[in-house]
């Protein structure tokens, strides 16, 4: 008898040091990403009302076998906060409710679409090796717990703070004028606030059952994702953008009432003036601050990419100029300038995806042919190659000689098929650069 529990205590005992060696191990493998530097608070010289947030999340009630996530905070006191909050920032001149704003006070209007807002598991950590093994332990007391809940209760997790949380709140932000009518420029958000060690007891606090999943723990942490999501807006660069979006949209509102090629060209070319260079693509941008990788490996993939846009096989044979080392890459991280280069980049998207649809032909006439009839396209063909051959001219101007930029038309020129593609063609084969005779040779 004594040597069963001798047998009995010596597999706990290499049990335990096997799961704690796992948890051990857990622990060392975990990377931990750090969230890039924001920049400073941008300034819009104009007071804007904010009307009542819309929440577009649904409420189906919670169940044992699928509770509801959703934050319990609702649209009037998401409106509240965050009204408060971004006022704080002095983002906008004044930020009225829209109860108490006109046209002459507040010119611009702010509205907020929360598409989802909730709290979500995001893994476990150390306390996992613990929970295990009370679990272990007390297994009778465990199973019938398990089954008591249909599975939603576990009784270490329920005492241990083994579950790490995020919040996460994802939000459209519409800025438009009002006098207008006009939509300036629409913004998405998520942001994600971390909260590690939570047990499931108090996952199950504030609600009636266990189909109201997070109720104390999600108001809580919902009013710091509000916060957070009011210091995002506040920090974006593309409201320094505000005139020129203002220009395209103005532009791109009168070449639709116009309805016609030539309004459609004279737009395009009038906004291909907003182009800007960047010194960082928003894809490049996003290789900088993935810090899954560590410096090394982000400096090897960021010179493979730009070797890529400009045209050679490899990092090695471009110039050292454009290479960046481990050191720079690190630097890079807390470069609050990358934001400015991706909102840049973002506008710059926008236009040149505007004109390529003014000097590409549409895939399918719109003109129903019958048995010898002539076709309308057909007779204005000559007129319309001419006025796309304008678009044409503007692109190649504003495009040559920039290989960022050309990155950015190479990508809108996949989209290009059948009928579009010669007109695309033409305008690349002008740019006459590396990268792009390389796209035009693997695109044949």
């Amino acid at each position: 008898m004594k040597l069963g529990l001798a047998k009995l205590f010596f597999i706990v005992a290499i049990a335990a040091i096997s799961l704690a060696s796992t948890g051990c191990a857990y622990l060392k493998i975990q990377r931990e990403a750090r969230d890039p530097l924001r920049g400073p608070v941008m300034s819009i010289d104009a007071a804007t009302e904010m009307p009542t947030v819309i929440d577009k999340r649904t409420w189906e009630e919670g169940t044992w076998e699928a509770p509801n996530y959703n934050v319990r905070i609702f649209a009037p006191e998401i409106t509240s906060q965050l009204r408060a909050d971004l006022a704080a920032t002095k983002l906008f001149a004044d930020l009225p409710s829209a109860s108490v704003s006109n046209d002459e006070s507040a010119p611009l209007s702010l509205k907020v679409v929360v598409n989802a807002f909730g709290i979500e598991e995001a893994g476990s950590n150390a306390y996992r090796v613990p929970q295990v093994l009370a679990n272990g332990a007390l297994l009778p007391v465990y199973a019938a717990t398990n089954v008591a809940t249909k599975g939603q209760v576990d009784m270490g997790g329920y005492v241990m703070p083994s579950t790490n949380i995020v919040t996460s709140l994802q939000a459209d932000v519409f800025l438009i004028d009002k006098g207008q009518t006009l939509l300036i420029v629409k913004r998405s958000y998520q942001t994600r606030i971390k909260l590690g060690a939570v047990s499931q007891r108090e996952l199950f606090e504030g609600g009636d059952g266990f189909g109201y999943y997070g109720v104390a723990v999600g108001k809580a942490q919902g009013a710091k994702a509000i916060a957070d999501l009011a210091d995002m807006i506040a920090r974006d660069p593309s409201w320094k953008l505000v005139p020129e979006y203002r220009r395209i949209a103005m532009a791109q509102r009168v070449a639709r009432q116009k309805n016609t090629l030539q309004a459609k060209a004279d737009a395009a070319i009038e906004l291909l003036s907003l182009v800007r260079p960047v010194t960082y693509t928003a894809s490049e941008v996003k290789l900088l601050h993935d810090e899954l990788f560590d410096d090394e490996v982000r400096a090897n993939l960021f010179n493979q990419y730009r070797a890529r846009i400009l045209g050679f096989d490899d990092a090695e044979e471009m110039p050292a100029s454009q290479r960046l080392t481990p050191e720079q890459v690190r630097r890079l991280l807390d470069d609050t300038s990358l934001f400015t280069d991706m909102a840049i980049d973002e506008m710059d998207r926008t236009i040149l995806e505007f004109a390529a649809s003014a000097m590409l032909p549409p895939l399918r006439s719109k003109t129903k042919q019958g048995p010898g009839a002539r076709s309308a396209a057909t007779a204005e063909s000559a007129d319309a190659t001419r006025i796309r051959g304008q678009v044409a001219d503007a692109l190649v101007q504003k495009l040559k000689g920039d290989p960022l930029l050309q990155s950015m038309m190479l990508e809108i020129a996949d989209k290009a098929i059948g009928r579009q593609w010669p007109a695309m063609k033409d305008m690349l084969v002008q740019l006459d650069s590396p990268a792009v005779k390389n796209y035009l040779t693997t695109r044949q």
